[in-house]
């Protein structure tokens, strides 16, 4: 039985049992009202014998959906049962997911920890390595004093590296747009100072 149909059933119980007792009320009062007055008459006791019939109807009525009820109920109880043991595996699963996904994601970090950054950028006057061409730049400005200067020939800048030079040589040219996303946002540009405006 659903849900809906179960709900239904008990506020039909619920209205049953309200008619129950507006019928024990006027079969009570009706007792009262003959016992006082000593001439009652068939119509009265007719009265009386119906109304007990239909209560009795009622009472036969609401057991039955008692019982019934009852038996949804058990029914329910036992599928309830078997759903918590369905969800108590997911759980489960869910869990060992998690923690195989944490165990995975551990270990590719502490991979990654053990992985040195490569210093792939040699520096042509010493042959120290870098990872960064900035770094290599700066290394350049501050380690050889003697370092071959890139000139702007429209703008007199210079540049440590000959493709900076290049680079900076678009800003000249009106038909090409600046590739610098700190430039086109407006921001400050950290290679500034090594010549990238």
């Amino acid at each position: 039985m659903e849900v809906k149909a179960l709900k239904d059933k008990v506020n039909e119980l619920m209205v049953n049992q309200h008619h129950m007792l507006e019928a024990i009320k006027y079969l009570s009062d009706k007792v009262e009202e003959m016992t006082k007055n000593e001439n009652c008459g068939k119509s009265d006791v007719k009265d009386i014998l119906e109304s007990q019939t239909m209560i009795d109807e009622i009472i036969v009525k609401n057991s039955d959906d008692i019982e019934s009820i009852k038996k949804t109920k058990e029914e329910n109880a036992a599928a309830i049962k078997i759903l918590d043991t369905k969800i108590d595996k997911v759980r489960e699963e869910i869990e060992m997911t998690k923690n195989c996904i944490k165990d995975k994601t551990e270990k590719a970090k502490s991979e990654l920890k053990l992985k040195k950054p490569s210093n792939s950028i040699k520096c042509n006057l010493c042959e120290e390595s870098f990872n960064l061409f900035s770094n290599l730049e700066n290394h350049i400005k501050k380690a050889h004093e003697d370092y071959q200067q890139f000139k702007c020939d429209q703008c007199e800048k210079t540049f440590v590296l000959k493709w900076r030079l290049r680079k900076h040589m678009n800003l000249h040219n009106i038909n090409v747009s600046h590739p610098c996303h700190y430039f086109n946002n407006g921001k400050k540009c950290p290679f500034e100072d090594l010549g990238c405006k």
